[in-house]
C-alpha cells in the first residue's frame, strides 16, 4: 500500500428549489458538488469561487461552511488515499438556474440539479454526502464526518 499524501478538496453547495447543483464525468454517474483541489496560497473560499468560475462560468459568493469530511480509503489501484474536503454554502449563478450543456473548458463533465430528496438514489462522492447535506441544512450547523475504510498498519 503506497501513501499518496493528503488531498484537500473545496466545493460549493448551491441549493435552489430543493435541488443541489452537482457535477459528474460524462457517462460515469458519480456526482459531487462543484469543486476541486486547493492550490498553494489559496483559501478555501477562494478555491470554491475559482472552481465555479472555471467549471461553470459563474460568479458565486461563499457563505458558511456546511460539511467537512476526512476520508481514508483504498483506491481502485490499491493505493491508500486520504482526502479532506470542505463543502460550503454558495450563492450565485443565473436567476433561472440554467446550467450550460457543456461546462466551459470542461467538456468531459456534465452538470445537473439533483433533488435533495433523491440524494440517496444517486452515487455521490463521498457517498455519505447523501446524509451530510440534508443534516447540515436541517441543523444549520457544520457536519463533520471522518471515515477510515482501510485498516491501521
Amino acid at each position: 500500500m503506497t501513501d499518496q499524501g493528503v488531498r484537500v478538496r473545496c466545493a460549493g453547495l448551491l441549493v435552489r428549489d430543493g435541488h443541489v447543483l452537482m457535477e459528474s464525468l460524462v457517462g460515469v454517474e458519480r456526482w459531487c458538488p462543484i469543486g476541486g483541489g486547493l492550490q498553494p496560497g489559496e483559501t478555501v473560499p477562494e478555491a470554491i469561487v475559482r472552481e465555479f468560475r472555471e467549471e461553470v462560468g459563474w460568479e458565486v459568493s461563499v457563505g458558511e461552511m456546511a460539511v467537512v469530511t476526512d476520508d481514508l480509503f483504498r483506491s481502485s489501484q490499491g493505493t491508500m488515499e486520504h482526502a479532506i474536503a470542505f463543502f460550503a454554502w454558495v450563492d450565485g449563478g443565473p436567476e433561472d438556474g440554467s446550467i450550460p450543456a457543456s461546462p466551459p473548458g470542461e467538456e468531459h463533465q456534465e452538470l445537473a440539479w439533483i433533488p435533495l430528496s433523491g440524494l440517496g438514489n444517486v452515487t455521490l462522492l463521498p457517498h455519505h454526502l447523501s446524509d451530510d447535506i440534508p443534516a447540515a441544512l436541517q441543523s444549520g450547523r457544520i457536519v463533520f464526518r471522518s471515515e477510515r475504510r482501510v485498516p491501521l498498519v
